[in-house]
């Protein structure tokens, strides 16, 4: 009897305790707060308009005009992933073209995309990535392959462990099925599938982060670390607000900021969540809406900046006397769209 109560206080001692969901409420709570604070500080340090530094290790101030060696069109040719696709945004297109303020339609969203890719094309000259290859609308399993084979710029440790599995998810799940804008550093591929600009622009930018690394496979391979994914994306973030804002775009550059911040909240979000205590007995689907609320906090947080970039354009048009605008300045307007 002695013996079982010194064992029963040992475990008693040594057990750890279980957490409410009170606790995990706060936890929850604090991570939102961290994740507004971390971003407000991203919002702040792109906040100056600084001229834009062009290149693969941001090298030039004048943007160079390289030709894109590799530019592959597959909008033709996949009728049986289109068909899926299809199926699959089917009530996600209906809603948008209901609530879209123009008339949506298929053949417009075709004309995004082209515009979309145009613009990340752009984005790969300027910083003279002309050794990405970009897959627009593309799907080719085997040649993913042959491109993880001959890329002799990633070690045969990462290419042939985190780059096959990269190839294999994209061969089971293909990027123009679920519209995605994506890059992978293995094969030095530029997914576009998407029909936002922002989208594709931001994954762009990703090449140039990955490219200007002295180590691409070791730090694509560091995804897999705490934190890390959340400070991979806050440096591209910071690199496509800064490109949007020297672009004399202000639609671009409006749409840019939820882009952004929303991936940079995801992650965020996401990862300090991994790394909290008390939420490794959560429900398996606990991680992915924790990154899709990230995803929503950052978007806010976007638009938040958004707004109080436009004020400052206002007010650099609008010149001031006696704290009021002087009539004859140009008006910067904003319209959301769905």
């Amino acid at each position: 009897m002695l013996k079982q109560t010194r064992f029963e206080s040992a475990k008693t001692q040594w057990e750890i305790p279980s957490v409410s969901r009170t606790d995990l409420s706060i936890i929850s709570y604090r991570a939102c707060l961290s994740v507004c604070f971390v971003l407000n500080l991203l919002a702040i340090g792109c906040s100056t308009n600084k001229p834009y530094r062009y290149g693969r290790t941001n090298e030039s101030q004048v943007p160079y005009q390289s030709t894109i060696a590799s530019v592959l069109d597959g909008r033709e040719g996949h009728p049986k992933l289109d068909a899926i696709e299809n199926h699959l945004y089917a009530p996600i297109d209906a809603l948008r073209a209901r609530l879209s303020r123009s008339n949506w339609t298929r053949q417009s969203m075709a004309e995004q995309r082209e515009l979309a890719a145009s613009q990340a094309i752009t984005y790969l000259s300027q910083n003279d990535l002309s050794d990405v290859h970009v897959a627009w609308r593309e799907y080719n399993p085997a040649d993913q392959w042959r491109r993880l084979w001959n890329n002799e710029d990633i070690h045969p440790v990462w290419k042939y462990t985190d780059g096959s599995v990269r190839v294999i998810a994209s061969t089971i799940l293909p990027e123009r099925v679920f519209r995605m804008d994506r890059y992978n550093p293995h094969t030095k591929t530029l997914h576009l599938n998407s029909s936002d600009p922002t989208r594709a622009v931001y994954a762009a930018a990703t090449a140039k982060d990955f490219l200007g690394h002295p180590w691409p496979g070791l730090y694509a391979v560091s995804r897999y670390l705490p934190i890390v994914p959340a400070y991979q994306h806050s440096r591209i973030a910071q690199d496509a607000i800064s490109y949007a804002q020297n672009q004399e775009d202000w639609e671009f550059e409006r749409r840019m900021y939820p882009t952004a911040y929303s991936r940079v909240g995801g992650s965020l979000l996401s990862e300090v969540y991994g790394v909290a205590p008390g939420t490794s007995g959560m429900p398996f689907f606990a991680g992915p809406v924790m990154s899709l609320t990230g995803r929503l906090v950052g978007r806010g947080v976007g638009r938040w900046h958004a707004n109080n970039r436009q004020q400052q354009i206002r007010e650099s048009a609008y010149p001031t006397d006696s704290g009021g605008p002087v009539a004859g300045g140009l008006e910067v307007t904003s319209r959301e769209e769905f």
